[in-house]
């Protein structure tokens, strides 16, 4: 049998103090919209790690490259997806600071 090679997205985040409830609320709806294509989501956030602590980490975790590359195809076409995004982003509840895609190197 064939294992399927995981990929996981992460999107990182230096949110404003003030703004923990926006930003968790839209964690939230993206959790959804997320899950809804695919995903296993996860939320964290960086307690000590140097210059990061206090970071947040937005990670979905996906079954394949496969299921990744269209869920990402979707988010290019989702008009709601793409409202909330741009809404959050205009809103400077938080500055994403980094975006990572990592592929699982079977063992």
């Amino acid at each position: 049998m064939t294992k399927m090679t995981v990929a996981m997205r992460t999107w990182e985040w230096r949110v404003k103090p003030a703004e923990t409830a926006r930003f968790v609320d839209f964690s939230k709806k993206a959790k959804s919209w997320f899950e809804a294509n695919g995903a296993s989501v996860r939320l964290w956030q960086k307690n000590v790690a140097g210059p990061e602590s206090g970071t947040w980490l937005f990670a979905c975790e996906f079954p394949s490259v496969e299921k990744y590359g269209a869920a990402m195809d979707k988010a290019l076409t989702d008009a709601t997806f793409a409202a909330d995004a741009a809404a959050f982003t205009a809103s400077g509840a938080a500055e994403n600071v980094g975006n990572t895609l990592v592929i699982e190197v079977p063992l």
